[in-house]
């Protein structure tokens, strides 16, 4: 919106200069004696013009602004996302570049044009010394300087010389001086030396301290060195953690932090259009001042060729006169001339500069609606994500459902339903931290790298818990313990309370061999106990019992047929009160081996051992009804042989009942 009105201005400089050379050309003969002295009164007021009202405060400030935008543009930190962002900041960057060297072009030209007084002060004093009285002192010190080293060097050509007679008297005195005047010299020397010092802190710190608005000016450019030396505008190289698109690959988690980077870059490039727009309205704020002193220029130079009395001529009839023109009207003319100049060495630069900031702030404007375009994909993007974990979890959540319902509606067997149950916890487990690991995770290379190391320090480490865990499916297979099973392992006979996915737990038995009650403790093995060499006994299902053995030595020569037959038919009537339980067991044996097997019963047989004739009828028994049935057959051997003295003689010593396999 500037440009048009510099193009006026311009224009319009340009003619009335014109008019004001051919005015005074063809003026010169009508000016008389009144006007030469009215002209001469107005020189100098022609010549300072109407000096413009300058902010010294406001062109710092105004410096400050357009230093810290190019200072944010160049530091690197703006994220490039796609390939031309980096043409964005590229341009940013350049006319930000432009902006700072024009806003100094005119804030060097403002500060020409600031009156003598308010910079032509000296540094203040260092140490409370002038600049002139320190110079003033370093030149009588040299003075001091070389009298001393003419001196040095006339004692030594007299002492260097044949001394005689009172010239040799006087060499020890004249050596004296020298050693005096030597001290003096190395004291003259350190006091140059701070003189010097405090001259060149004086030139380095103060000099430009002393400038008012020139000297701060000066300071605030040498703040910005690569364009004080003419270098290129470049941003700071990019940090190796910059973030760049999202591949086809990226997780959940990597396209959420590259549309935060996005928003995030859309907020700092508002900051930047905020402070382009502030840096130009400062600029307008302070070019007012200088068009209105361009525009009373104008119309001084108006007014001077009004009062010429004459239109502006041709360009021929101006050179004619030229020579003929006053001496005084030239001077207003020059003056009006070197003020214009003047004030266009601050206008050009500073219409220049906001023509610039503007096209940085469209600059940055089309920068930001590309980054909102791309966070616009990024965005579908992650709600695309996000609706793929929905539905993938709804999709495992449903499976488990129904997996849930079928086991309940078609496996009536508690055991299995339960095994089945912990399947379906572990397979949805496993579904659960795939969706999550393929919906969050982007970098699957470093994630199969990373996993690997894990499960390697995981498999030794855990030794011990992944054996459990895989002797866990052994123990709840077809074959495999359940609660209520009795088992022995590792020496220990027990009832099974709990099978765990780590330990099996057991509720001790002991006792003889065929009177088994708990102890009242829990004995914990690790699952992993299945794979060590000691071996593991569990009853088979539908093989509930034991066999016990009734041993009775006989007598050496005697009868033992009727023993037999009495005996074993006593201990089948007390079988045949638990038989149905036994058969019925045998059944669901046969059933489940799908191989036949002989029925449990009563059997007996005569052997001979080493203390004699021995004979023992073995018979099965319930494992929950083992001390029941034990005193049964005790009782009724005992009755047996008390009620006939022939069956007794044959007895040799007294009946024994034992488990026929231990535990």
């Amino acid at each position: 919106m500037n440009a048009p009105m510099i193009g006026r201005g311009t224009s319009r400089s340009r003619l009335s200069f014109l008019l004001l050379l051919c005015v005074g050309a063809v003026g010169v003969g009508v000016a008389g004696a009144g006007t030469l002295f009215h002209t001469e009164l107005d020189v100098a007021e022609t010549a300072a013009g109407v000096a413009p009202a300058l902010d010294n405060r406001g062109i710092i400030d105004h410096l400050n602004v357009v230093i810290n935008l190019y200072r944010r543009l160049t530091a690197g930190n703006l994220f490039l996302g796609q390939p031309s962002d980096a043409v964005y900041e590229a341009n940013a960057v350049n006319l930000a570049g432009q902006v700072v060297q024009l806003a100094f072009q005119s804030a060097e030209a403002q500060a020409a044009m600031m009156p003598s007084s308010a910079s032509s002060e000296g540094p203040p004093p260092a140490g409370g010394i002038s600049r002139s009285r320190l110079e003033s002192m370093l030149q009588e010190n040299d003075k001091r300087k070389q009298a001393i080293a003419a001196r040095i060097d006339a004692i030594n050509q007299e002492l260097s010389g044949r001394l005689t007679g009172a010239a040799a008297r006087r060499a020890g005195a004249l050596m004296q001086e020298r050693d005096a005047l030597q001290g003096e010299l190395d004291l003259n020397n350190a006091s140059r030396t701070a003189i010097e010092q405090l001259l060149r802190f004086a030139d380095a710190d103060g000099a430009a301290e002393a400038k008012g608005l020139e000297g701060n000016v000066a300071r605030l450019k040498r703040s910005v060195p690569e364009l004080a030396n003419g270098e290129k505008p470049k941003t700071a190289a990019k940090t190796p953690g910059a973030s760049a698109a999202p591949g086809n690959s990226a997780g959940l988690i990597g396209e959420t932090a590259y549309l935060y980077d996005l928003w995030r870059e859309m907020e700092e490039l508002k900051s930047l259009q905020n402070q382009a727009a502030m840096a130009s309205a400062s600029a307008v704020a302070l070019l007012a001042p200088m068009r209105a002193a361009m525009h009373d220029t104008l119309e001084q130079g108006q007014a001077l060729a009004a009062e010429a009395g004459s239109p502006a001529p041709s360009a021929t009839p101006a050179k004619a006169g030229a020579a003929t023109l006053p001496a005084v009207s030239r001077q207003q003319f020059d003056a009006l001339a070197a003020r214009f100049k003047q004030i266009s060495t601050v206008t050009v630069p500073a219409n220049q500069e906001i023509l610039l900031l503007d096209q940085c702030g469209s600059n940055l404007q089309q920068w930001r609606d590309s980054i909102g375009r791309q966070s616009g994909r990024a965005l579908r993007s992650v709600l695309f994500h996000v609706a793929f974990i929905v539905l993938a979890m709804s999709v495992v959540l449903l499976l488990s459902e129904l997996w849930r319902r079928f086991t309940v509606s078609y496996v009536r067997d508690v055991r299995r339903r339960r095994q089945f149950m912990l399947l379906r916890r572990v397979a949805v487990a496993f579904s659960v931290g795939l969706v999550v690991i393929l919906g969050f995770v982007s970098e699957f290379s470093s994630l199969a790298t990373f996993a690997g190391f894990i499960t390697a320090g995981l498999a030794v480490g855990l030794q011990t818990v992944l054996l459990s865990v895989a002797a866990y499916f052994f123990l709840v297979g077809k074959w495999g313990v359940r609660v209520g099973d009795r088992i022995s392992i590792s020496g220990v006979t027990g009832d099974v309370v709990d099978v765990g996915l780590l330990r099996i737990y057991l509720m001790e038995l002991a006792g003889t061999g065929i009177d088994i009650y708990p102890t009242g403790r829990i004995v914990v093995f690790a699952n992993s106990v299945l794979f060590q060499p000691t071996p593991l006994f569990k009853q088979l299902p539908g093989a509930f019992y034991a066999w016990h053995e009734l041993t009775l030595l006989l007598a050496p020569g005697a009868d033992c047929k009727p023993l037999e037959k009495k005996v074993l038919s006593a201990i089948q009537g007390i079988f045949a009160e638990y038989r149905a339980e036994m058969e019925r067991e045998h059944k669901t044996l046969e059933r489940q081996l799908d191989v036949p097997l002989q029925a449990p019963a009563p059997f007996a047989r005569l052997q001979a051992a080493d203390v004699g004739l021995e004979y023992i009828v073995r018979y099965p028994v319930g494992l929950r009804q083992v001390a029941e049935v034990d005193e049964k057959v005790t009782r009724t051997i005992l009755e047996i042989l008390a009620g006939d003295p022939e069956l007794k003689a044959i007895v040799s010593g007294t009946p024994k009942i034992a488990a026929a396999v231990k535990n």
